[in-house]
């Protein structure tokens, strides 16, 4: 949802939490994804070691979400004109910045989600 989020998050939860939100301000037709990233649970783990297995692309700032406590490393996030283009560039973010083979993030995200959008479609749900 944040990268299709018209406006500052801080503005989108302002205006729901006083009422005046009448429509989510987002970009029509366009899907997004969000890939997590952690490492295997391992008890003492130091929290900015985890950030050491990661770096973040020149220019990606606005789709990486660093975060570093205990063994979750953060998110990626991504957008396209379709489910299958948003979920390429996540990925390809994914790779641009993953340092060590111990990062785990699941390969399947989105695999079923065009299908399920033609089912939605021929039974006039959407």
């Amino acid at each position: 949802m944040g990268e299709l989020l018209k406006e500052k998050w801080f503005d989108f939860f302002h205006s729901l939490a006083v009422k005046t939100l009448s429509r989510i301000p987002m970009y029509k037709g366009k899907f997004s994804s969000m890939v997590k990233l952690s490492l295997p649970e391992h008890p003492g783990r130091d929290s900015a070691n985890c950030l050491a297995h990661v770096t973040k692309p020149e220019g990606a700032d606005h789709h990486i979400w660093l975060d570093g406590k205990d063994s979750f490393i953060g998110f990626t996030t991504a957008w396209g004109e379709s489910p299958r283009e948003a979920k390429r560039r996540g990925y390809r973010t994914v790779e641009n910045m993953v340092l060590s083979p111990e990062v785990q993030y699941r390969r399947d995200i989105g695999e079923t989600v065009e299908l399920h959008i033609n089912l939605l479609k021929g039974w006039g749900w959407i």
